[in-house]
Formats: structure tokens, sequence, C-alpha cells
């Protein structure tokens, strides 16, 4: 009955061999795990991100909305709003659809070319918005006609939006981020392989020594 305990599987170059190669599998499948796990630490809540509109206030109350409110097919992710900054985000360029959608959606636009109420038509893209609303702020008294002279004027003296100052969002936004998957993915993740490898070595000695808990 010797050769049915654990010691006599230690005692065999294969065994510390297979075991050995066992422990590195085991640990390898735990770091990975842990790799995937970390990489969702903070994952974007679209229901509780909220976006704060600052414009369309002459067509519908300014509104607010959560992610799942924008308009169209767009993907917002975590990265996005990596230590959120309003001018970073506007001029990151892949950022462009993202922004129109939440233009649109502010506005309640069938597109974002359709904005009049506000801009008399005159936006051609997200830069020429927020060029208008920074200059409409600025320069409250003056009249629609004035303002538009002076997009025009501006808009001619810097065609690559090099100079908009930013300084009055169209607007904001407050994201929020969950850590459940981050917690299930860590510990279960981690209790999955654990318990596998565990049963995984209680069919081996099975096989091995025909007992499923065998003497040491």
């Amino acid at each position: 009955m010797e050769n049915k305990t654990i010691s006599y599987l230690n005692s065999k170059t294969w065994y510390r061999l297979l075991k050995v190669l066992y422990i590195l599998f085991f640990l390898f499948l735990l770091i990975v795990n842990n790799v995937i796990a970390f990489g969702y630490r903070k994952q974007l809540n679209y229901e509780k991100t909220i976006i704060d509109c600052h414009i369309g206030e002459k067509s519908s109350p300014a509104k607010n909305f959560n992610l799942n409110g924008v308009k169209g097919y767009v993907y917002f992710s975590s990265s996005d709003f990596n230590n959120y900054d309003y001018k970073k985000f506007f001029i990151t360029p892949t950022n462009n659809n993202k922004i129109e959608a939440i233009i649109e959606t502010c506005l309640s636009a069938s597109s974002f070319t359709e904005i009049t109420d506000d801009f008399n038509g005159k936006i051609q893209n997200i830069y020429d918005a927020q060029r208008l609303r920074d200059i409409g702020k600025e320069n409250s008294t003056s009249t629609d006609e004035q303002k538009i002279t002076k997009f025009n004027n501006e808009k001619s003296a810097d065609p690559l939006n090099i100079n908009i100052d930013y300084k009055y969002p169209l607007f904001d936004i407050t994201p929020e981020y969950d850590t459940n998957l981050f917690i299930e993915y860590l510990l279960l993740g981690n209790a999955s392989i654990i318990l596998i490898f565990v049963i995984g070595q209680r069919i081996f000695y099975y096989i091995v020594l025909g007992k499923i808990k065998p003497k040491k």
C-alpha cells in the first residue's frame, strides 16, 4: 500500500516535474485573471454619467441626460473621461462624433446641421458651435447680427480653430464609474480557478492512486 500515498508520488521525478508545471500554470491563470480584472477597475456607468446641456435654451429648456439618452449609436468608454477636462475632451479628434451626438441631443435636432434657433444656421462643425457659444456669452448685449459678424471675422482670421477659448462649455459631463465587474473578475475569477485546480488535483489522485484524498 506504500505506493498509494502522496509521499510515494513525491519520490518520483515525473510527479515532481508535473507538480511544478501544474503550479506554474495555476499561477499563470491567476495572473491573467487579475490583469483582466484590473482593466475593469473603472467601468463607465452609462446610467449615472450625466451630461448637462448649456445650449438650446431658445428652442427648449436646458436639460440633462445620461449617456443612454445620447442620440445615435455612439460608444463611450472609461478612457474618454480620464481626468475629464472639457477642452481636452472637445479638441480630441476621435471625440468629434460623440460631441456632435451630444449637441444634437441637447438641441433635440434631427441632425447636427439643423441648429438654427441659437446660431442662425451658421454652424458647419462642432468648433463653430463652441466659437459662437463663447462669442454669445462674452457679447451678451450685442444683437444676433453683431454676434454673427464677429463670428465670421474670427473664423476668417482663425480657420483652424486654434484661438477658441472654451470658456463657456456647450455641455458638462459628470462621469460615474462602477467597480462591480472588477470585483466579479477578481473574486469569482480567482475562486473559480482555485476550485478547478483543486478538483483537477483530486481527479489526478483518483486516477493514479485510486483515492480522491490519499494519505500523505
